[in-house]
């Protein structure tokens, strides 16, 4: 008795299928909210001249990130060998 093998298309289709199943019982449940574990703070010199800069500030950066579902969580304040940055 000769069995068929699957072709590759077959092969990469089941897989495709498995796989779908799986992220679906993978996703966020509704109302789930992500946390932003990591934000940096700065000195209120420095907010400003990011401000006069590029209109960059801190509740507009918060902003977005709830809008996207996330909760910042940490604060780590620049180190100075990076301030310059």
């Amino acid at each position: 008795m000769i069995l068929n093998q699957p072709s590759r298309r077959d092969f990469l289709a089941a897989a495709t299928l498995a796989s779908s199943r799986f992220m679906r019982g993978q996703a966020r449940a509704a109302g789930a909210r992500a946390i932003d574990l990591h934000h940096h703070f700065v000195s209120p010199a420095y907010v400003k001249a990011l401000a006069a800069k590029d209109g960059h500030h801190a509740a507009k950066h918060l902003q977005g990130l709830e809008k996207c579902g996330f909760t910042p969580a940490e604060l780590a304040g620049i180190q100075r060998e990076n301030a310059s940055l």
